[in-house]
């Protein structure tokens, strides 16, 4: 984990067996694939440079999935969506699970990827933010995750302001919600900016070099504001505040 994704093929290994011998020291994820079998659960892997590390990968059977994917604001379908499905443990995506899976005409998907237990996926299309969900395979039948609903994305701009001296370079912002965002710095104007932005109930992450936090909630939804002023405090004022 933390590295790019790596595939190797193993085409004439009959009795399941491989070897990498060129693997960086460090934690990683392995899984593993078969035409017609299915994969793997991801599993993590400690690499040292005194010993080797040894997994074993039970191989999962394919099952198949449908689904439908439409615009929340309208409920129409969405014919450009496309989903993802996903290389993840329990807690990490790791990466991309083979090519995207496109919608028909009335935004309706079907897969034979799936495996049995947990599958996460992406579903995205152009100009509307992206949901993760999951869908649970089983063997013989057809999972249903059922209608899964997209709000247009927008952008969002966080204007930080206060009544005290604030250094823009004293803190960076986050964005927590139905997604996450990476932490950026303000700008000279104490402004930042987050694209493709979806509706929903968010919290802008204040974080201070100090190691003290602030925090905003706001709600973005089609049509209503889309810049949002925050008040906020320098490190000094907030350990004043905190200590009283």
């Amino acid at each position: 984990a933390g590295t790019a994704a790596r595939r190797r093929s193993f085409a004439n290994a009959d009795d399941g067996q491989f070897e990498l011998d060129d693997v960086p020291i460090g934690k990683f994820a392995i899984m593993a694939s078969a035409d017609g079998l299915g994969q793997s659960d991801a599993v993590a892997v400690t690499v040292d440079s005194n010993s080797s590390a040894n997994v074993e990968l039970p191989l999962l059977p394919r099952a198949e999935g449908v689904g439908r994917v439409v615009d929340l604001s309208t409920g129409q379908p969405l014919p450009s969506a496309v989903v993802q499905l996903l290389v993840a443990t329990d807690t990490d995506v790791l990466c991309d699970r083979g090519q995207h899976i496109d919608v028909d005409t009335e935004g309706a998907f079907r897969t034979r990827l799936f495996v049995v237990g947990a599958n996460r996926f992406d579903v995205s299309a152009p100009g509307f933010g992206t949901v993760r969900s999951v869908g649970f395979g089983r063997a013989g039948l057809v999972t249903d995750v059922g209608v899964i609903g997209l709000w247009p994305s927008q952008t969002v701009r966080l204007n930080l302001t206060s009544s005290g001296s604030v250094s823009a370079s004293d803190c960076v912002v986050g964005l927590v919600g139905p997604l996450s965002f990476r932490d950026r710095y303000p700008d000279a104007n104490g402004v930042v900016q987050f694209d493709d932005v979806p509706n929903g109930e968010w919290t802008a992450q204040i974080l201070w070099q100090s190691g003290l936090d602030q925090y905003s909630s706001f709600e973005l939804r089609t049509g209503g504001p889309t810049e949002f002023h925050i008040e906020v405090c320098s490190a000094e004022e907030l350990d004043v505040q905190v200590a009283t």
